[in-house]
């Protein structure tokens, strides 16, 4: 149904968790293979090597093949335990959070630099999935990204250990909505929107 309203035939790459319930998604995946309604299959963030084996495993009884997982790829958020591993197996990476998500981005960028952080990630990965929050600089991204393929790779870039550093979250303070009317109030989650003054209502927690 989803495809249809996207007017897409099939999934270019269906990505499932590795704590999904996979003995009873198997015949789904295989189904859904055998029908042409999915290309690829891949892992979405994986937390170590012997989770994708178990899934693989799985996959293998349907003759079908994890083709790509997904990371964060960042200096301060890596995991070398997988990468290792992916080059053995041929696993591709799809790269996430090239500078190191929302909360941690500011501090990474202002310690390493936009072009070390993207190229990084580029050294990693087969894909890389650059933040949508400002379209301008996502496309910038881009194509500095682009302008990386077939180049030799700075092999000062390799990392040896695994590291997880991220900026700690604070609890949320303020809970938005909007009165619409007397009636009808609706909670949303969006920290940046601003609309008209007169028709928020707060709490605190």
């Amino acid at each position: 149904y989803h495809l249809e309203e996207l007017g897409r035939k099939y999934v270019d790459l269906l990505l499932v968790t590795t704590d999904a319930n996979w003995d009873d998604y198997a015949g789904s995946l295989k189904l859904t293979y055998e029908e042409n309604k999915v290309k690829h299959f891949g892992l979405e963030q994986p937390s170590d090597v012997e989770a994708i084996k178990k899934c693989q495993g799985i996959m293998d009884t349907l003759g079908l093949k994890i083709e790509y997982i997904t990371l964060p790829i960042c200096p301060l958020e890596f995991n070398n335990e997988i990468i290792p591993y992916r080059n053995e197996n041929k696993i591709g990476i799809t790269g996430l959070n090239p500078f190191g998500g929302y909360l941690s981005a500011p501090r990474n960028i202002t310690a390493f630099s936009v072009p070390y952080l993207l190229m990084f990630a580029a050294y990693y990965c087969d894909i890389v999935m650059v933040s949508g929050r400002d379209m301008i600089k996502a496309y910038e991204d881009k194509e500095f990204l682009s302008s990386l393929i077939g180049r030799e790779a700075d092999p000062g870039m390799a990392l040896k250990k695994s590291i997880s550093k991220p900026v700690k979250e604070i609890k949320q303070a303020v809970y938005t909505s909007l009165k619409m009317d007397e009636d009808n109030i609706i909670p949303y989650t969006s920290p940046e929107t601003l609309l008209y003054a007169e028709d928020y209502m707060f709490k605190f927690g």
